[in-house]
């Protein structure tokens, strides 16, 4: 997890790739809310360094989310100066930067999956 203040936790996100469902772990908070707000969304996501993929949100949710600068494979971020949703597959430590965390994904296929793919995705988002 990303780190140890962690807040209630919830089942509600969901993303598909590749026809597969990875449900996400989310903390309770205005920000994931506001995103789930959004759902269901189908997002084309870029490759980002070799850590993660990104995609903008359509709408800028309120940001309450828990800063961190150490990202880590299978959790979900979102970085408020690009308003992008951010799904991580590999650890890395961006400090100076930071971004909010969403929630994490159990199956270690999901960062695996992402690992291999190329510069760009398709995912659906849902409650």
């Amino acid at each position: 997890m990303a780190d140890d203040n962690v807040r209630g936790v919830n089942v509600l996100m969901k993303i598909i790739l590749e026809g597969k469902i990875y449900p996400v772990i989310t903390e309770e908070s205005m920000l994931v809310r506001d995103i789930e707000n959004m759902f269901p969304l189908s997002l084309s996501m870029k490759g980002n360094g070799k850590v993660e993929f990104v995609s903008e949100l359509p709408e800028k949710p309120v940001n309450d989310g828990r800063h961190v600068s150490h990202i880590r494979p299978n959790e979900v971020y979102y970085y408020e100066d690009w308003n992008v949703l951010c799904l991580n597959y590999a650890e890395d430590d961006i400090c100076p930067y930071y971004v909010s965390y969403i929630g994490r994904i159990e199956d270690p296929e999901f960062s695996d999956t992402l690992s291999k793919a190329e510069n760009h995705i398709e995912i659906r988002t849902e409650r």
